[in-house]
């Protein structure tokens, strides 16, 4: 747990840098995290929480261990890369009430999360997401790109759905 006003970036850039959260990460205050990873990513294995401040993720991500989630208060989450679960299906919850989640990549494209449940005033979905399980989004969404949303075997719940250009993006449930 981070206290009033940190602002808590770690970086580890370059070919393999990667970062692992190996325990529940809490920014508390007007304090904002970002995860910026190299070509080895980052390995969630715990929860994220920020109580006024963004959630920014950059680079690909994998969910291990079981479900996570990822909470922001008032924050932005945006995740500028791509999502996977690791090798067993593991569940995704994003909650930024109040503010907006931003998906720059796919979600599930090579392993796919068991589910997905995100609530946010608005979800900007950048690429496929795929999942064994439901997916549910609280909140307009809207297409950056073309967009596949892909269960094997649940529901795909979602309220409004708009394209960033009107008639520019595929959609697909």
């Amino acid at each position: 747990t981070f206290g009033s006003g940190v602002n808590l970036t770690l970086v580890e850039s370059g070919a393999g840098g990667a970062i692992s959260v190996a325990n529940d990460l809490t920014m508390q205050g007007a304090g904002a995290l970002t995860l910026s990873a190299g070509s080895g990513g980052v390995t969630l294995s715990a929860d994220l929480a920020s109580d006024t401040g963004g959630i920014t993720v950059d680079g690909t991500m994998t969910v291990s261990g079981a479900a996570r989630t990822v909470t922001a208060t008032g924050g932005t989450v945006a995740f500028n890369g791509a999502i996977e679960s690791q090798a067993a299906d593991r569940a995704l919850t994003v909650d930024a009430a109040g503010a907006d989640v931003v998906f720059g990549s796919t979600v599930g494209a090579t392993n796919t999360l068991a589910g997905m449940t995100v609530t946010a005033d608005t979800i900007s979905l950048g690429g496929d997401v795929g999942t064994s399980g439901a997916q549910s989004y609280t909140g307009p969404v809207t297409l950056t790109a073309d967009t596949t949303l892909a269960t094997t075997n649940d529901a795909v719940t979602l309220g409004t759905v708009n394209g960033t250009t009107a008639g520019a993006q595929d959609f697909a449930v």
